[in-house]
């Protein structure tokens, strides 16, 4: 968890709502700022800055840039049209990403006691044409002026809040006090049918709230009463960012803007934790629920260096003799691609004395000899398989358990995550490998890549193939295929820009023949002796492209034109593109040279060119 100073302060909560504690409890506990935000004072305890004040949208822009805001998370009531409008529109204005934590809502449909309205102007006008002369509205104090033409000529009984400012309002309107019920809303359904008896109603008025505004107890004691229940549907919310409706998807989405928006200027780069530490929290949390008959909030696991962590839990669901548990994976800054996923594990008793794991959804099973785990296995690597079973070993010392325990560790989106990885490459099949050899992700660190390349090379080797063509992507890949057909899948590998580090690799896995081809700007790069070619590593230097054209005997003018390009794509315009010009001739030696110090065995290099151009060294 990282703690935020208040110069920190970038997001602005608008709350109120049952969401908006929520919401707020999440970023207290992921110790991040920010400023809450309501229209009244209210007096909930949580750790962001309290905003009191209604905010229209000038208000909004002038607040997000005095204080620099760079997130708005609206978690206000859903009938707070003109709030949400103000909202986007500042957004909009400002370029400010946002998210709309809504709450979740019953699918409903129209019935005998249920009728539902589009607007209060529509219920109004039904109510004014109706027999109904005794009303209960739960609809809030804001919808007494609403509903004027109904309280002015029949008995309407209004519920709103128990506070000076709702009853203020409310007798501002001009409804009678008599007529004013002052209590919270709860899921009490005794309550809610005292109600009923004390307005004689005849027909009860409600918003579309959701969950936590109770809806269903409305509905049920309705029924129960054989009282018609009218509702006017919710707004239609539209504009953001990003909408969720649980705390967890709200945690995700954090994570992730924790990389993009919410990212600090000019500080080191975060660490994170990989996929196994993920998959040992939520192990731990399902069988101490399993114990403690609920899940704890957060939970904390011992790394292989000996630190600890914390993670916060969700749970799933459980019975006697099994847990569902999920966690959300911060990759901190490194590309991982389930940075900000969720991952999970069931935990099952079982009578038989050991520790075994079985495959969840959205893990990989393991389909090709070569890997760190046997054939028909999920693929959890061995690091992350002790930390789970250090973990569960200690806790059934705790609790004096003597069974044994089924770990079925699982990631939700696994399966199309999968797709954008090598897993396919390296016979993982249908999901993603939990790795992990330290239980932290050093940021944009080349450890995770360099081993999914040596995965890939043992593959390989298992497969009896002593060839393989490399590239730094699918684009090249693609070119060099139709060269060797008669090579299987596998023996195609992708180094990113790894170029020295995938041939040492290949050495020391004793590939007796190695093809390896680059289009022109990293080829540029390689020819230069950079073996790691990432633009935060080297750029395309002009004058050594320019060297080249020189000592390759072009005229003056074009050496000099080269001298001014900032990329080495430009190149083209200058020396058209053909299998026998010297310049892109020269260019695939060089590369050669230079790779053919990190090999012992056959190596052929060849430059890729658009138009599909290949010139073999």
């Amino acid at each position: 968890m990282e703690a935020n100073s208040k110069k920190d302060i970038h997001i602005l909560l608008f709350g109120g709502t049952t969401e908006g504690k929520k919401a707020a409890w999440l970023l207290d506990q992921l110790e991040i700022g920010y400023y809450y935000s309501t229209k009244n004072k209210v007096h909930f305890q949580c750790e962001g800055q309290a905003v009191f004040g209604a905010m229209d949208s000038a208000v909004i822009q002038a607040f997000s840039r005095k204080h620099h805001i760079k997130l708005i998370i609206d978690a206000a009531h859903p009938f707070a049209e003109e709030l949400h409008h103000n909202i986007i529109d500042a957004a909009r204005q400002l370029h400010i990403c946002t998210v709309r934590y809504e709450r979740v809502f019953p699918h409903l449909e129209e019935d005998d006691y249920l009728r539902l309205f589009d607007s209060f102007e529509a219920m109004n006008h039904a109510l004014c044409a109706s027999k109904f002369n005794c009303i209960l509205a739960l609809t809030g104090v804001q919808t007494i002026k609403k509903l004027a033409n109904v309280w002015q000529t029949k008995a309407c009984y209004f519920r709103i809040l128990n506070t000076p400012q709702s009853l203020s309002v409310a007798l501002q309107s001009g409804l009678k006090r008599e007529y004013i019920i002052q209590e919270e809303p709860n899921d009490d359904e005794s309550n809610l049918h005292e109600l009923i008896e004390r307005a004689k109603a005849q027909v009860i008025l409600s918003k579309e709230s959701g969950e936590s505004g109770f809806f269903a107890h409305k509905l049920k004691v309705a029924n129960a009463k054989k009282i018609p229940l009218w509702v006017v549907k919710r707004p239609d919310l539209k504009g953001y960012d990003y909408t969720v409706d649980s705390v967890i998807e709200l945690h995700s989405i954090i994570y992730k803007l924790k990389k993009t928006e919410l990212r600090p200027e000019g500080i080191t780069l975060r660490k994170g934790f990989t996929t196994g530490s993920c998959v040992t929290a939520a192990a731990k949390a399902a069988f101490v629920s399993l114990f403690e008959k609920e899940l704890p909030q957060s939970i904390s696991i011992i790394l292989p260096d000996g630190s600890t962590t914390r993670f916060l839990t969700y749970p799933e669901k459980q019975d006697n003799s099994h847990a569902f548990c999920l966690v959300v994976k911060d990759a901190g800054d490194d590309p991982d691609i389930i940075h900000g996923e969720q991952v999970g594990c069931r935990i099952a008793l079982i009578p038989e004395p050991e520790i075994k794991f079985k495959r969840g959804k959205g893990v990989g099973l393991v389909t090709l000899n070569g890997l760190s785990v046997n054939v028909g296995e999920p693929a959890i690597n061995p690091v992350p398989r002790q930390m789970v079973i250090k973990a569960l070993e200690f806790l059934s010392e705790e609790y004096d358990y003597h069974g044994g325990i089924e770990v079925t560790p699982f990631i939700p989106k696994g399966e199309e995550l999968a797709l954008k990885t090598f897993n396919p490459r390296i016979g993982i099949e249908g999901g993603i490998s939990i790795l992990g050899t330290t239980g932290r992700v050093e940021p944009y660190s080349n450890e995770a890549f360099i081993s999914s390349i040596q995965k890939q090379l043992k593959v390989i080797k298992a497969l009896n193939c002593n060839t393989v063509v490399l590239s730094s992507g699918l684009r090249s890949e693609n070119i060099l295929k139709p060269k060797f057909t008669d090579l299987p899948s596998q023996a195609f590998v992708h180094f990113g820009n790894l170029v020295g580090k995938t041939l040492e690799l290949c050495n020391q896995e004793k590939i007796t023949h190695i093809h390896l081809g680059l289009m022109l700007g990293k080829a540029i790069k390689l020819a230069e002796g950079n073996s790691n070619t990432h633009s935060k590593k080297v750029v395309f230097n002009a004058e050594f492209a320019a060297q080249i054209a020189q000592d390759c005997g072009y005229s003056f003018k074009v050496v000099k034109e080269i001298q001014k390009l900032k990329l080495a794509n430009a190149i083209p315009d200058l020396i058209p593109i053909h299998k026998e010009e010297l310049f892109y001739q020269e260019l695939a030696k060089r590369c050669y040279l230079v790779c053919e110090k990190y090999v012992d065995s056959n190596f052929t290099f060849y430059l890729l060119l658009p138009g599909n151009i290949v010139i073999k060294h």
